[in-house]
């Protein structure tokens, strides 16, 4: 996201472990508490265990072409900003 959007973004790298078990707590705190936290657990999950996914019978049955991440990314943000979640500065050069 850096680099598509021109920034330096802080960020600091959590052993899988640990992120998913951050994000198991998180879930069983918005049952207990009512409360939504911006961490669950699949996230994590889906990162920690990579490539579990085969796409290749859709892509051929069916045609289907899937959009580049660095396509789906930055398309993401500039909606974000025209509708108003992302300023100027967090959408960096994508905000343009």
């Amino acid at each position: 996201m850096g680099e598509l959007a021109g920034r330096n973004l802080w960020s600091i790298p959590v052993p899988a472990p640990i992120a998913v078990a951050s994000g198991r707590a998180a879930d069983w705190a918005r049952v207990r508490f009512k409360i939504n936290p911006a961490l669950s657990y699949e996230p994590p999950w889906l990162i920690a265990n990579g490539d579990i996914a085969d796409s290749s019978a859709a892509i051929e049955d069916l045609g289907t072409e899937f959009t580049e991440l660095d396509m789906s990314l930055s398309d993401t943000v500039r909606w974000l900003h025209a509708a108003g979640p992302l300023s100027g500065r967090e959408a960096g050069a994508l905000a343009s």
